[in-house]
């Protein structure tokens, strides 16, 4: 297969891309996305239903929601994947069964196989869900964890807009909780740049539901939008997880290292938990035994407990491509017995996150939980 022939120039939003041209390169990658990560062409991973006022309003103060804003536009995909050695940024038009190559600019490891999912508004590619991680399907995760992943996956450190060559800006759209939600309608929306597109709002599930309850500001903002004020809204200040344009953290907020990706924290709660921590001014650095947790990016660090045996302490902190190829690489390399075992890590703490970070292999023991208090 030769790329170049296979592609075409064309026009995207006002600017030159190339389209695929080859029908077997489009049903071969059509059959990747399917084979690989469970993502169709004609069709979504949810489905959208209208909010009823009588219904559902209990099930959103029952059910942890975050709320982001309506469109109402045709669901597409970015695909950062790798072909011949070649880093490949795909505009996906799942209606046409279309496929772009971008010149975007991505962290060169998130091209390993990234999914994004989202729409086209006036100029912004606006990013409504993360479906896929370096090779992982992570749409099982919580949705207040993949946003906190995403924030940082188009922030400055891993993705560059040019408004030269690029058709759009891939932004991620702001999710809030629904005690935000008068704050974020009343104030913040008249703020974004594509504001006249806003047709209304989603209340997504966090987790175990695929339904999406869609409030309609046109023809149910009269009648529903006061008694979700009076039923579950508080009026707090509204802090939107991202903004348009990408702010940059000031220096004193960086971590010291090239990216900030953060952590995927585990789908389940530990079974052990303990009372007490550590006193990290005295202990700021420690060795732990790492475990893998079967989810990416997730690894529980251990400590001696008073029986002699290892307790769960915490997950991991892994807020940069660096740290997540290591770890990786590490645990590939380990045999069956020795991940079993687990692997002694000295490890780092970052207040910022009141986490700890792996530095690098301890060949000595791990820990007592009771000498660090």
């Amino acid at each position: 297969m030769n790329l170049d022939s296979d592609l075409q120039p064309t026009k995207l939003y006002g600017k030159t891309v190339s389209s695929v041209s080859n029908r077997d390169l489009q049903q071969a990658m059509t059959h990747h996305l399917l084979q690989n990560y469970n993502i169709r062409m004609n069709s979504t991973n949810k489905y959208f239903m209208a909010l009823d006022p009588v219904n559902d309003l209990e099930i959103i103060k029952k059910y942890r929601h975050l709320v982001y804003v309506n469109t109402n536009q045709k669901i597409d995909l970015i695909f950062l994947t790798t072909i011949q050695n070649h880093p490949i940024c795909w505009y996906i038009d799942k209606f046409h069964d279309n496929f772009y190559c971008l010149k975007c600019q991505f962290s060169s490891n998130l091209y390993q196989g990234t999914v994004l999912e989202g729409e086209y508004v006036d100029g912004f590619f606006l990013v409504s869900d993360f479906l896929v991680y370096m090779g992982k399907n992570i749409v099982a995760y919580p949705m207040d964890r993949r946003v906190k992943l995403l924030e940082s996956i188009i922030g400055p450190d891993n993705y560059h807009y040019d408004p030269v060559t690029d058709p759009f800006q891939i932004v991620m759209k702001d999710f809030v909780e629904p005690s935000q939600l008068i704050s974020f309608v009343k104030t913040y929306l008249p703020t974004l740049p594509y504001q006249q597109k806003i047709s209304g709002l989603i209340f997504r599930p966090n987790e175990k539901s695929n339904k999406n309850l869609i409030f309609n500001f046109n023809s149910n903002q009269r009648t529903v939008f006061p008694r979700i004020n009076t039923d579950i809204v508080h009026p707090t200040p509204i802090i939107p997880l991202t903004h348009i344009p990408v702010l940059h953290t000031t220096d004193d907020e960086k971590t010291p290292t090239p990216t900030q990706l953060p952590q995927l924290t585990p789908l389940l709660p530990l079974v052990t938990t303990v009372p007490q921590k550590i006193n990290h001014a005295l202990h700021p650095q420690v060795r732990f035994m790492l475990f893998e947790s079967g989810n990416p990016d997730d690894y529980q660090l251990k400590l001696v407990g008073d029986s002699g045996q290892l307790v769960d302490y915490d997950y991991a902190l892994v807020n940069d491509i660096k740290t997540s190829q290591y770890l990786q690489n590490l645990l590939d390399e380990a045999s069956p017995i020795t991940k079993r075992m687990g692997i002694c890590v000295a490890c780092q703490y970052h207040p910022k996150f009141d986490k700890w970070k792996p530095l690098q292999v301890s060949h000595d023991p791990p820990d007592h939980l009771a000498q660090l208090l």
